[in-house]
């Protein structure tokens, strides 16, 4: 017959017992207090979401003039004015909504706002994106601004990823669609290679295999 643990022995894996556990607690409590303080900003956020998205159709007419400028600089080579245009007041608008999707972009990455609240309470603003890609390219190549777009570019990649898997998946009841002004759009690999290359996307598993096959890989 077998002899029993002694006193020492079961203490031992009592105290064992209770660091786990305790360590689980302490990890647990820790996610639902941050996931807590995440949820209190929400309505606040939610409100200037809403104020964003009502200067969208001007922010996209900010967009062409700026892409102008940009296209004049990049024909002379000379962005000596970029500063002082870029951030004048014609173009603060603009800079209202780039600057918001940027900070919901941030706060995504770094996982301090629920990644469900974010796609099912934030539309993508897909217009303003596409438009406003000259304008990313520009300043990107000429390192006018450093890291810019880096975000909203990370979040369309997430609402991209969430549009492909509802299609990719057999068992999924719902299909999403990128859709502007009535009509569907598709972005296909070539055109996704142009942001994924750019990014560590190993978190989005469709734009992984994605990125296998891209010529950047």
């Amino acid at each position: 017959m077998e002899s029993l643990p002694n006193k020492d022995t079961i203490a031992i894996i009592l105290s064992i017992i209770a660091i786990i556990i305790s360590v689980f607690i302490f990890i647990f409590e820790k996610k639902d207090k941050k996931t807590l303080e995440a949820l209190s900003l929400l309505p606040d956020f939610f409100f200037e979401y809403k104020k964003v998205m009502s200067k969208i159709n001007e922010a996209i007419i900010a967009a062409e003039k700026l892409k102008v400028f940009l296209n004049e600089c990049e024909k002379k080579n000379n962005f000596a004015e970029f500063n002082k245009v870029y951030f004048s007041e014609e173009y603060k608008v603009f800079r209202d909504v780039h600057y918001f999707f940027e900070l919901l972009g941030s706060m995504f990455r770094k996982k301090e706002i629920n990644r469900n609240a974010v796609w099912q309470y934030f539309a993508f603003p897909l217009e303003f994106f596409i438009k406003t890609k000259d304008i990313r390219c520009i300043i990107n190549k000429k390192n006018c601004l450093p890291t810019y777009a880096e975000n909203i570019i990370w979040l369309f990649l997430f609402y991209d990823n969430i549009v492909k898997e509802s299609k990719n998946n057999k068992f999924s009841k719902t299909k999403y669609n990128w859709a502007l002004n009535g009509e569907t759009i598709n972005f296909d690999d070539t055109i996704l290679c142009e942001y994924i290359c750019k990014y560590d996307c190993h978190e989005f598993k469709y734009l992984r295999k994605i990125k296998r096959n891209c010529h950047c890989a």
